[in-house]
């Protein structure tokens, strides 16, 4: 179980030295400046959650506060910024983040140190270079700012049935078989009508979508559920019906993607490109 990462100056030293970032010290003491320990720490926070993929700032605020309790750690979300942008390689929006230092206090009132930055996120995580403390920005921390909570998502999250790939197989080789149903259609309404239940708050079936294509060769079916992270692929072609497996890394945005058509891709495409 990871513990607090907060537990006094000389701990916070030790985990700098360790080598998660590069200590500024004191040229008289040696000490580790707790600043730039403060700011690896919300910089670690940025990187756990980037993961995550929120479409929105307020989505990466719940990830955030989200990975910090499950962290036990005290770092303080104190602000929300949005911002509006449809472009995924331009921020959604920042997040203002307070890390109290116990081990440093403040001169004028005896109470802890603390430091403030501020990080913007796009769709792939904190703006600036992902391994470094990059784009984590020190701001004066606001007097008396409150911890902030991110509001209660509730909107429908489209998840994949668990009886994805059995139905869609189950419908494709009936299709061999019988040669129905015999449009895009079709086959969209006869996997959709054997799909588990969502379970989860806010969740829905996430509904399949297929690619067609019709020639005198045969017909060549693709049929995928999800996105990059949670992904169902399947095919029909050449009289069988098979599962298909790409490189995760395939199926990342900018890559070919969790599309039907990545289903019925030449094989060598589906391998890593790097």
């Amino acid at each position: 179980m990871q513990t607090s990462r907060f537990v006094g100056l000389a701990a916070l030293g030790l985990f700098i030295l360790s080598g998660c970032a590069q200590p500024t010290t004191s040229a008289s003491t040696g000490q580790v400046d707790p600043e730039v320990v403060a700011r690896e720490q919300v910089a670690e926070l940025a990187r756990d959650i980037s993961a995550v993929r929120p479409v929105d700032i307020d989505g990466w605020a719940r990830a955030a506060v989200s990975a910090n309790n499950n962290a036990n750690t005290t770092i303080e979300l104190i602000g929300i910024d949005a911002a509006q942008s449809e472009d995924l390689s331009k921020p959604f929006g920042r997040l203002d983040f307070r890390v109290p230092v116990p081990a440093l206090e403040n001169e004028s009132t005896g109470d802890p140190g603390e430091y403030c930055f501020r990080v913007e996120f796009d769709y792939y995580g904190k703006v600036g270079r992902w391994d470094s403390s990059d784009g984590v920005d020190p701001i004066d921390c606001p007097t008396d700012a409150a911890v902030v909570e991110p509001p209660i998502d509730e909107s429908a999250v489209a998840v994949v049935s668990a009886n994805a790939r059995e139905v869609t197989k189950e419908v494709l080789l009936e299709r061999l078989e019988t040669g129905k149903p015999a449009t895009e259609d079709g086959i969209v309404t006869a996997i959709s009508e054997k799909l588990g239940s969502a379970t989860g708050e806010f969740e829905v079936v996430a509904r399949p979508r297929v690619y067609f294509e019709t020639s005198s060769a045969g017909d060549r079916i693709g049929v995928a559920f999800g996105y990059a992270d949670d992904c169902v692929l399947v095919k029909s072609e050449n009289g069988a019906v098979e599962d298909v497996y790409p490189a995760p890394v395939t199926l990342q945005p900018g890559e070919l993607g969790c599309t039907p058509q990545t289903a019925v891709a030449d094989p060598d495409q589906l391998s890593s490109p790097h």
